[in-house]
């Protein structure tokens, strides 16, 4: 297998949130931008996003505002892959319209232009939702730390033992920040969805990576011709060697082998990309 310049995390957009229980990651690994921030080192933006940073940030303030109507993150990202047809009107939070409510173009070359335009815009707004939920993790994992920290200070002072400041752990939020612990869990978008956002924008050529234990076992378990990697491209991705008891799988896989019947009509996601998701080695 051929290696790839650019490695992107998946699903995760920020670094804090990429390795489940402090999990070393591969070198290089790089993040997909939602278009709020500009390109760094390590964040990675789309070009020729549909909407610009000032755009995008007034549109993910309305379309959040209109969004605590919904239970959860993934009503919202529904909303924003054209499931709901009540999206908010009017400014810039009608990029559906702005999108997609156009004249159709006669010409089929037209036509599959302003598709993926479409098909871009709504991409985008995923991540834009995609990297708030994110945020507000990171905002709750801070402050359940915050707390934890400052009742440990408290019990100290107190005199409290061991056993006493046990119990008082037994009601304690947890405020893990990995993929897999519950506040991440708990604002995290479907990863299925934010797959297809990244097929669409990411950099063509671009590989993704996974440590998301939830995204690792069902590639596995749908039989997704994922292989163990050899030792040359482990050692480049792992420099210092592989966690222990862990295996990187690795495999060439099309847009549409991932996503299945999401895919279907969706020509821009049938793109292949080299993909590698980090599992334990009971499997």
């Amino acid at each position: 297998m051929s290696p790839d310049d650019l490695l992107l995390n998946f699903p995760a957009l920020h670094p804090e949130l990429a390795g489940p229980g402090g999990l070393p990651l591969p070198v290089g690994l790089c993040y997909l931008g939602s278009g709020l921030e500009p390109a760094d080192a390590a964040r990675v933006v789309p070009a020729d996003l549909p909407l610009e940073p000032k755009r995008a940030r007034k549109w993910l303030d309305e379309a959040l505002a209109y969004g605590e109507q919904f239970a959860s993150p993934g009503d919202l990202a529904a909303l924003a892959f054209g499931a709901r047809e009540e999206f908010p009107a009017g400014g810039v939070a009608s990029i559906r319209s702005e999108l997609l409510a156009r004249e159709q173009p006669a010409d089929p070359a037209e036509q599959a232009a302003a598709e993926l335009l479409a098909a871009r815009g709504r991409a985008q707004a995923l991540l834009l939702l995609a990297d708030a939920a994110e945020e507000r993790a990171l905002e709750i994992a801070g402050l359940d730390q915050g707390l934890s920290s400052a009742l440990a200070d408290l019990s100290e002072s107190l005199g409290m033992d061991d056993e006493d400041k046990a119990q008082e752990d037994l009601g304690m939020p947890d405020a893990g920040l990995g993929a897999g612990e519950s506040v991440y869990q708990e604002y995290a978008l479907p990863w299925r969805m934010v797959l297809e956002a990244f097929w669409t924008l990411a950099p063509e050529g671009a590989a993704l990576f996974t440590a998301d234990p939830a995204v690792a076992a069902s590639w596995v378990e749908e039989g997704q011709p994922l292989e163990p990697v050899d030792e040359e491209e482990a050692d480049r991705l792992f420099p210092a060697g592989l966690p222990g008891g862990a295996r990187l799988l690795g495999a060439r896989l099309a847009g549409t082998g991932l996503l299945g019947r999401a895919a279907q009509g969706k020509p821009w996601l049938a793109g292949e990309r080299t993909v590698y998701a980090l599992v334990d080695g009971v499997r």
